[in-house]
């Protein structure tokens, strides 16, 4: 289960990368 919650982590903090970077492009 910890490796579930890692890569949860992980597809959240991506999105919000790419949020970000859509929006100061």
């Amino acid at each position: 289960m910890a490796d579930d919650v890692l890569l949860n982590k992980a597809a959240t903090i991506e999105r919000c990368v790419a949020r970000a970077r859509e929006e100061f492009a």
